[in-house]
């Protein structure tokens, strides 16, 4: 309830437990020597009647009318008969209840205009992408918290991976690759290998929400070929793929190179994927698509997937969030890889977009793409990653001088 609205209010009322005179009626001498407060005290919206016989009725939380008689009110106590007297002046039903109507009506053009305002405010600071940073440094504490008390299962993962190495080179000794060794141990090998090198990255791709200054650190850059770092997720996703009976097919090849944190870039295609093999229906066909340009290298993952609202598109990479359909399958997930892929794209100068069918198939899934634009490095100029580290050194210097 807008305090203004209540200049010409005629009856006296209390607005957020200050009493206040009406302009037409004033409060009587008995509700000034009140102690009780019995009509403050209530929380019920009805009419009711005081034990001074004067009647009084809530309209919300804010605002209650008390001290007013009802000429047209049939409850004739004792007390009601002596404030009758009493009055100078009262009021009807009807009176009444137009004022409470209109009062309601002020607070509802309020609470809209307070809508509207507060939605306006959070549009404006989403589209800003501040807010990321800002949810970054409120997790901040807590997350690294959470990792210190993993460090210990973090290590573990690590020996893990080395015990599986150590196994393969006493069982299949010589100058085989590890991949061409993994192919010949057995499934659970495999399974335990993999299983391990996912967790491993993504517990690796966490760091970045707490420490993002990390992703576009000009000392863990380096040139490498997307096609490699992409295929290597494809390879660490293949055992899920075959329990889902997902088919993959990979189309085009890129022999391009990029300067960036490879660990960081690899974020992206890590969440492309493992939010394709979570959602994509069983037997069903994983597409990965490369493409490059004089100025672009360019990554596709295309699969079915849930279908993404209207209304939910425009938030489909903030962190933490999910699509209504998404959660109903009962995948397990908490909107982290998407936002956390989008984060790293903004820092690095990428372009993220999706595409996604309007129609569903027989399955009622829809055919559902993300993409990722890398612009490639030109020849004797920075990276765009580079350029924006050096941007935020103060002075503009470039973040290799030391």
């Amino acid at each position: 309830m807008d305090k203004r609205f209540l200049t010409f209010f005629p009856y006296p009322h209390v607005y957020e437990g200050e009493r206040r005179e009406g302009t037409v009626y004033q409060w009587p001498a008995r509700c000034e020597m009140c102690r009780n407060r019995q009509c403050e005290r209530s929380e019920s919206y009805e009419l009711q009647t005081c034990s001074y016989g004067y009647d009084f009725q809530r309209v919300d939380a804010s605002l209650l009318i008390a001290g007013i008689l009802l000429r047209d009110r049939q409850n004739e106590t004792k007390s009601r008969q002596k404030a009758r007297r009493r009055a100078t002046a009262m009021t009807s039903a009807g009176e009444l209840n137009a004022v409470v109507g209109r009062a309601l009506e002020s607070a509802a053009d309020e609470r809209e205009w307070l809508d509207g305002e507060r939605h306006a405010i959070v549009e404006e600071y989403r589209q800003s992408g501040r807010y990321k940073d800002d949810l970054a440094e409120l997790l901040k504490p807590s997350i690294e918290q959470t990792f210190a008390q993993v460090h210990d299962y973090r290590q573990l993962i690590s020996q893990i991976v080395q015990h599986v190495n150590v196994y393969l080179e006493t069982k299949y000794p010589g100058g085989d690759s590890l991949q061409d060794k993994l192919a010949l141990a057995d499934d659970n090998i495999r399974s335990i290998y993999w299983a391990a090198r996912l967790m491993e990255f993504k517990l690796l791709s966490a760091l970045f929400l707490v420490y993002p200054e990390q992703i576009d650190d000009p000392r863990k850059k380096r040139s490498f070929r997307l096609h490699g770092a992409v295929h290597k997720y494809l390879q660490i996703y293949k055992p899920l793929m075959e329990v889902r009976s997902i088919r993959l097919r990979v189309v085009g090849d890129s022999y391009a190179n990029l300067v960036e944190n490879p660990d960081a870039v690899g974020v992206i295609p890590q969440a492309f994927i493992d939010n394709a093999v979570k959602y994509a229906g069983s037997g069903s066909e994983l597409y990965v698509y490369f493409d490059e340009s004089p100025s672009s290298i360019a990554i596709t993952v295309e699969s079915e997937g849930p279908e993404i609202r209207t209304e939910e598109r425009a938030r489909i990479f903030d962190l933490f969030y999910r699509g209504r359909a998404a959660v109903d399958t009962g995948e397990e997930g908490t909107g982290f890889g998407l936002g956390l892929a989008m984060l790293v794209g903004e820092r690095i100068g990428a372009k993220l977009s999706f595409t996604q069918d309007e129609h569903a198939g027989a399955n009622g899934l829809h055919k559902t793409a993300f993409r990722a634009d890398f612009a490639r490095p030109i020849e004797g100029e920075d990276p765009p990653s580079i350029v924006k580290a050096r941007d935020r050194q103060p002075g503009g210097q470039s973040p290799f001088v030391t």
